[in-house]
């Protein structure tokens, strides 16, 4: 039985609509129906971006909707919980011209994102810089910035008019 009834047919993997349908009455009643229509595109975007392989956590729902309903948030999990989908989702739930800034302030973080999962390298920023598979991977243009990065405008022009 689903959490909630949609007002349309949706489409979804078998996994990603049993995880959907998982969620508790207690989990689901918390939210009111504008935050239940963001757990609802959450779902959807997750599902589609990772092609039904990856499915959703409470804490990630509740990082959704916290950030796609304008509040501040501090996330606390353990290493391989879903950090990073917590992180990317919000940035799917965006509209189109948006700009989300994620300060990592560790530089072997950004590391091991760039290195461990080097996905290509963006010819049009200088030096070859690379961006970050980990956001690659769900549709959503990024690259690293730090005090090792030369400086260049063309990097703040990217940064400005997207990737």
């Amino acid at each position: 039985m689903a959490p909630f009834p949609l007002a349309r047919k949706v489409v979804m993997s078998v996994r990603g609509r049993d995880n959907f349908d998982s969620l508790s009455d207690e989990f689901i009643n918390k939210f009111d129906p504008k935050q239940r229509d963001i757990i609802i595109e959450a779902f959807l975007q997750t599902d589609y971006r990772t092609c039904g392989i990856q499915s959703l956590r409470p804490f990630q729902i509740e990082c959704a909707v916290a950030l796609k309903s304008g509040q501040d948030l501090i996330c606390t999990a353990g290493c391989g919980t879903g950090k990073t989908l917590a992180m990317v989702l919000p940035m799917m739930l965006l509209d189109d011209k948006k700009l989300a800034l994620t300060i990592v302030p560790l530089k072997l973080l950004q590391h091991n994102h760039v290195h461990a999962r080097v996905s290509t390298i963006c010819s049009c920023i200088p030096n070859g810089q690379r961006k970050l598979e980990a956001f690659e991977k769900y549709g959503i243009p990024s690259f690293v910035i730090n005090k090792d990065t030369q400086y260049d405008p063309v990097i703040w022009k990217v940064c400005l008019f997207g990737i």
